[in-house]
Formats: structure tokens, C-alpha cells, sequence
């Protein structure tokens, strides 16, 4: 994980870059089967301050899950979120997001 600015010091804007390459194996009772996949994922997530209370967030996420098992399908999926949040205060946000 990668997070910019390192530290707060006044910036109203941070970005974290995430990847991660995983390969799962798994045994599943209710289709008698062992399932093994490789995972391969990246974002990035953007907060932009507005004010003390107000933020922006948005970003973008792939996953390649590619099936190495027969017969189960290899799935890719692309996420591009959206949000607005208001600080209610330390412990509590608010948020309105797609």
C-alpha cells in the first residue's frame, strides 16, 4: 500500500494505491469439490478535504479472479465509486455514495 501525502501537514487532498496478487485453495462441502484461483487486484482511492467536515472520495478497483479449477468460471471486475462525506464529529461520519 502506497499513501500520499505520508503525513497530513496541511494538504486538503491524499491517494492510496493498493495491489495484491493471491492464489487461494479451497474445499468446498456443498459442491464435494477443491477449488484453487489466482487473484490478481489494484485500486486507488482519492479523498479530496473540502472543508473540516466535508470530503470527497472517489477511485478505482480491478479484480482478475481467473479459475484454475474446471468448470467455474474466471471472473474480472471493475468498480469506480463515488461519495460525499460530512464529519459529525471524531467517531462519526456521514456518507452519500454510488
Amino acid at each position: 500500500m502506497i499513501v500520499f501525502p505520508d503525513e497530513m501537514a496541511g494538504e486538503n487532498y491524499s491517494l492510496q494505491l493498493n495491489a495484491g496478487f493471491n492464489q487461494n485453495t479451497a474445499a468446498t462441502s456443498a459442491l464435494q469439490q477443491v477449488t484453487k484461483t489466482e487473484d490478481l487486484s489494484l485500486s486507488s482511492l482519492g479523498r479530496y478535504y473540502v472543508s473540516e467536515y466535508v470530503s470527497l472520495r472517489s477511485g478505482a478497483s480491478y479484480v482478475d479472479s481467473e479459475s484454475k479449477t474446471t468448470g467455474f468460471a474466471s471472473i474480472e471486475t471493475i468498480e469506480v465509486p463515488l461519495g460525499v462525506y460530512y464529519k459529525i464529529d471524531e467517531a462519526l461520519n456521514v456518507g452519500l455514495g454510488y
